[in-house]
């Protein structure tokens, strides 16, 4: 189960895990940093600082990734997109395709 923690938390998915309430082992909630690039530059934030060595991942490696972990990410009931400014992404539709494909419980509004 780490090794699948980690690969996620390396690719940019960070699952949202309070302490006690939700176990690592299960967790319902995703928040998913689809991109380091912004357009924006507030203050309090610090992810545009760093966006011009920012690298997306491939529609291909998420899918990838996706898929092999595909058993973990079924228990996700609610995803979150951040980033940057994931409507950045042109390919933004096939990610979420991706993405939902692997978390049957995930309903987009």
């Amino acid at each position: 189960m780490q090794h699948k923690l980690i690969e996620i938390f390396q690719a940019g998915l960070a699952p949202l895990v309070y302490r006690g309430v939700i176990p690592v082992e299960r967790p319902g909630i995703l928040v998913w940093a689809i991109t380091d690039h912004c357009n924006s530059r507030c203050q309090m934030c610090f992810v545009w600082k760093n966006n011009e060595n920012a690298k997306d991942l491939s529609v291909s490696e998420i899918q990838g990734m996706f898929h092999r972990n595909r058993e973990f990410l079924s228990k996700i009931y609610y995803l979150s997109l951040t980033g940057g400014e994931p409507l950045l992404r042109s390919d933004l539709p096939r990610l979420l395709d991706a993405a939902l494909s692997e978390m049957p419980n995930v309903k987009p509004l």
